[in-house]
């Protein structure tokens, strides 16, 4: 989604998730140990709009739900749009295939969904993301929303954030609530 411009923006978080064939694993810039769990939310620069893609195996009613889910656990609201994404950067969430755009590096044959968070500064807030998605699945896509604001996975099973899709619960939300305070 970014022109070869803005592809030095720092990769604060990136998180790569093997929801089907394996477990997820945390990659990029950070050599920190795993955070533990309750972690505490990452607040962004501004709250983002959120961009389907056209061409997104989701539609943006799909990804406003998943937003307003999270949104009901403490989340700040967000809202999803219809978009061509075209490739002029902007501060926003992008959501479509993961091999559209800045994803494509870290994507993993085994992979069914991925979340980038892009900072301005190593250290800085969020200030855009990228979202792959192979399906429409709403696990996927609900696990995948919640790493705009939590880093890592619950480390144990039946949550919404679990490591492995096998783990993953509709009515897992421990911690996340606390997250958000």
């Amino acid at each position: 989604m970014y022109p070869a411009g803005q592809r030095a923006i720092v990769a604060l978080l990136t998180f790569i998730c093997v929801l089907c064939f394996g477990g997820c694993k945390q990659a990029g810039l950070q050599k920190e140990p795993r955070p533990k769990w309750p972690v505490t939310s990452i607040p962004w620069e501004h709250p983002p709009v959120v961009k389907v893609c056209n061409h997104s195996p989701v539609s943006p009613s799909q990804v406003q739900y998943s937003l307003d889910l999270w949104h009901s656990h403490g989340a700040p609201q967000l809202t999803a749009v219809a978009s061509s994404c075209s490739s002029t950067y902007e501060e926003a969430v992008y959501v479509g295939y993961p091999t559209d755009g800045m994803l494509e590096k870290h994507w993993d044959a085994n992979m069914v969904g991925l979340t980038v968070v892009y900072s301005k500064t190593k250290w800085g807030p969020p200030s855009a993301a990228d979202m792959g998605l192979l399906s429409d699945d709403m696990r996927v896509l609900t696990h995948e929303v919640g790493h705009l604001w939590l880093p890592g996975h619950y480390p144990g099973k039946d949550h919404v954030l679990a490591e492995w899709m096998a783990n993953f619960d509709w009515n897992g939300w421990d911690g996340v609530e606390k997250a958000f305070r």
